[in-house]
Order: structure tokens, then sequence, then C-alpha cells
């Protein structure tokens, strides 16, 4: 189908932008993973130095970090995305002549030349554009505005290094931990998350369930369903895998898999898998089971190591709850076989351009992918680009982050 779309004037139509004047600052690439800067530079007063940090947006899950660390002086730091709104910022850690912020993964922790090591307790958001501010204490950074300034009376010389990389375990995962600010995130299918990376090497999912009522719901695409097979390796046993159609119904339940060599807490086979398609996979703690159909349970409890498809009173629904809690926090490891994930995972939907904040400019990104019938315009992952992925980019674009 021929399709011609006036951007400009759609555009126009759409948005009515202001602009913020952003600082005058000293650009540092640091899009590809490895990057290391370094500056030496001079404070004088209350100067503030900048500089502008131009980075891949990511999430702790994609295992990248961008760690800043700065020292000389009685020093801070701070922060800002491109709309000059504060993202972190820090006043030395206690110590003297050192300050330094973290982003990305957690785990494992990079070393500093500060008290606390890199660690990702910054936020697992970063970059885009963004803008770090540096000035001599007393210092202030305002929430907003690019509002950095000083009312420092010495002079310094100071050093910067700026990192940005990617964390390599034993094995490679795709590292997710949603939960950590929102302990609902997405526990019904809707609210799903798609693993992102390369599409035809899907790495294994490290993840982690919060005690009480935690779930982790992945999409991801089938496209050998004769290859399919999905398994969880937790040290904690009572583990449920489900796996669930693309609207959420149930298919096949595993749990509590016992005495395996390998130490797989639960395991799916391809029995219940129907042809190539989008399916949801659901982690939890055994015994919470999917509720549907006004609270009607999708399975039975009580049964566990075996692989079996519904069987309680709700089983033809759609689910829309969970029921049970669990008492342990339990980290593990999901591998899947014969599925490709999306190559589009952007941590914030709306952010389609990956700038960091959602605006005029996602549009017209949006639309030249579109347009060109990218996959990452397939917004509604069905398979090909129409006018229902123009809606759900709007509904994603409105919804902001």
């Amino acid at each position: 189908m021929h399709r011609t779309i006036q951007i400009g004037v759609l555009l126009t139509t759409l948005i009515s932008a202001h602009s913020l004047a952003q600082p005058m600052a000293e650009r540092l690439d640091m899009r590809a993973r490895g990057t290391v800067e370094a500056r030496t530079f001079s404070l004088a007063g209350p100067a503030v130095r900048w500089y502008r940090i131009d980075g891949t947006p990511f999430l702790a899950s994609y295992e990248n970090f961008l760690d800043i660390g700065v020292e000389g002086g009685d020093i801070a730091i701070g922060v800002y995305n491109n709309q000059g709104e504060l993202i972190a910022s820090d006043h030395g850690e206690g110590v003297a002549e050192h300050a330094a912020l973290s982003f990305g993964v957690p785990l494992p922790s990079r070393p500093s030349s500060g008290p606390i090591p890199f660690d990702g307790r910054d936020g697992e958001r970063c970059c885009g554009i963004a803008y770090l501010a540096i000035a001599l204490e007393p210092a202030t950074f305002g929430p907003s505005g690019f509002a950095a300034s000083s009312t420092a009376t010495e002079n310094s010389t100071s050093s910067l290094r700026i990192e940005h990389g990617r964390m390599r375990w034993e094995s490679e995962y795709w590292y997710f931990d949603r939960e950590e600010h929102d302990a609902t995130a997405n526990n019904l299918p809707a609210d799903a998350d798609w693993p992102g990376g390369d599409p035809d090497y899907p790495l294994p999912i490290m993840g982690r369930l919060r005690a009480g009522t935690d779930v982790d719901i992945y999409a991801v695409r089938i496209s050998n369903p004769a290859a399919f097979a999905a398994s969880v390796t937790c040290a904690y046993r009572d583990i449920a895998l489900y796996l669930l159609d693309h609207d959420g119904r149930g298919l096949a339940l595993a749990a509590n898999v016992q005495n395996d060599p390998a130490g797989v807490s639960a395991r799916l086979t391809n029995s219940a898998v129907g042809g190539a398609s989008t399916y949801l996979l659901a982690v939890t703690t055994h015994p919470r089971v999917p509720l549907g159909c006004e609270g009607a349970a999708l399975w039975q409890t009580g049964i566990s190591g075996i692989e079996r498809g519904p069987d309680g009173p709700g089983s033809a629904c759609i689910v829309t709850g969970w029921t049970g809690d669990a008492a342990l926090e339990a980290t593990y490891t999901l591998e899947i076989e014969g599925c490709v994930y999306w190559p589009c995972n952007k941590p914030c939907p709306g952010d389609f351009d990956g700038s960091g904040g959602v605006d005029g400019d996602d549009i017209f990104a949006f639309f030249e992918d579109w347009q060109r019938g990218s996959p990452c315009a397939d917004i509604d992952q069905s398979g090909g680009v129409d006018g229902y992925d123009i809606n759900r980019f709007f509904y994603l674009w409105e919804g902001s982050c």
C-alpha cells in the first residue's frame, strides 16, 4: 500500500514546542560501549564547568553502565537531562576531593577511587543526551532549568573520568530488575517486557523476584516452535514458569523440578506451543497462580514437578491478576530456545529517538521509520507496519515515561 505522510504538516499540528537554552558545554561522545573519556581542568571560584554527554539510552537490563568520577578540590557534580531536569547529584560521598555518579547495571560492581564502588546506585536509566555540571562546594543543583550554581571562593585543579561499558558475566545475560522501582511493574500481560538485544542471539535473562507478590512477564517471538524450550535456574527451588499466549491465556506451567543435575527449577517444552507467534513467559515463586474470570484460578495449586496445561476453574481465561505471596526473594536465570527478541526494545517506548526525553523529535523519528517499513515501527508487534502502529505509538508517546 502506498503511503504518503506530510510529516512536517502533521507535526506542526501536533506539537507546540518550547526551547530551553542549554549550557555551553564540551561535548563527550560516549555512545560506543568501551568508551573512556578523561579530562583535567581548572575551576575558579563559583564557576560551573559543563560537559555534554552524548550517550546511548539503556537500562540496567542491558548490562550497560555509565560511571562518572571527579577528583580534586572540594567537589560536587550533577547530571541533567536534555530538558534541564536533574537526574542525580553527588556532594562527595562524605569524602573530600571526590564525587561520583553511577548509572546502569548494579552487579558486578566496578572499582572506584572513592570509598564506594560503582554499582548503578544513581539509576538504571541513562543517558541519551545529558549535561554534567561540576562545581566547587558549596554547590547547589536545582531540580530544573540546568540550575547548577556555586558560591565557592577557592580555585582548584580537578580531573574527570567517565566510562561507558558493559559488564560481562561468566556468560552473558540480559539483566532485568524493573521492580527495583515499581514492585508491580510488569505483573500483567499488557505490561510484559520485551527483552532487547541481537534478535538472532537472544541472551539468557537474569532477573530478580522480590518477596511478596512479584511476577516477571517477558514477551518473546517463538520463531521455531519445534525447537522451543525454556528453563529457569534458581537456588530457591519454589519457582514457577508459565507459558501464555499473546493475549495472556494460559498454555502451560512448569514448577519445582526436583533433583535436576543442572540445578533447573522449572522447565517448559514445546508441547503447548502452536505456530510461530508472540508468546508470554511469566516467572514467579510457586505457588503463586494467575487469576482471571472474576478471580478464578487458571491452575490448581499443590501439583509440581511436571509440565501441565491450565486445570483450574478459570482455565480458559485471560490473566488479570495473581494470588499467593512469596516469603523469600529469588534471583533466577531464564534460558530460552527457538525464540527471537525484538531488536528495538527501548527503556522508554515514547522516547523513540532515544534522546532521554519524550518530545516532538520522537514523532519525526517514528514516522521516518514507519514510512520505510522499519521493524522498529512495528510498535504493536503484529509482524507488519500499518496504521495500528501509529495509534499504539501515540498512546505510548502521550503516556510519557
